[in-house]
């Protein structure tokens, strides 16, 4: 099998908050399943397999190098369904909140059908998905294109100019929602 379902694969330190406080003093180790969804946990950073997990409720989530996981309901993309999974926040305002749904899909194998096609092998493909919400409501999916972002604003020209901005996508949504945040 091509990949992990994971995006980073070793255990990281990470601060646990429990009904929104941190308990201090117990070192916890995490990464993030992205293909299941799920924080495993482990007591040693060379720690290879896990079979616990951190308990899936909105009143636990876990700050992992800076960025914070939060098990919030969203309205899928793809079905339009609400849906409940792990969040990276990206941003937080006070009107807005930017959040990243990161997942890995399991691609089967598939053979070469003719001598022409190439076969692939099972594979885990990579998705990066973006949810916002104003005003504290459910986030639903957020369109990265610069048109559909120029839609978000009231100034326009203010809009292109914030949209020229040169960075990774992260930074640029961080940009834009802050600048957003105080009209």
């Amino acid at each position: 099998i091509q990949g992990t379902p994971y995006f980073i694969e070793e255990f990281k330190l990470a601060k646990v908050f429990y009904g929104g406080r941190f308990e201090d003093g117990k070192e916890i180790y995490i990464r993030h399943n992205a293909y299941s969804d799920e924080l495993e946990m482990a007591t040693s950073p060379y720690q290879y397999a896990s079979e616990q997990i951190l308990l899936k409720t909105k009143e636990v989530f876990c700050e992992l190098e800076g960025v914070t996981f939060k098990l919030l309901p969203y309205i899928s993309k793809t079905s339009g369904n609400p849906e409940i999974g792990y969040l990276q926040t990206i941003f937080e305002g006070e009107h807005y909140n930017v959040y990243l749904k990161q997942t890995k899909v399991f691609m089967k194998q598939q053979p070469a059908r003719t001598s022409l096609e190439r076969s692939f092998p099972p594979r885990f493909v990579d998705s990066q998905i973006y949810y916002y919400s104003k005003d504290g409501e459910t986030p639903k999916y957020l369109n990265t294109s610069k048109g559909s972002l120029k839609k978000l604003f009231k100034d326009k020209t203010q809009a292109k100019e914030l949209l020229k901005n040169k960075g990774s996508e992260t930074e640029v949504l961080q940009l834009i929602f802050s600048t957003l945040d105080k009209e």
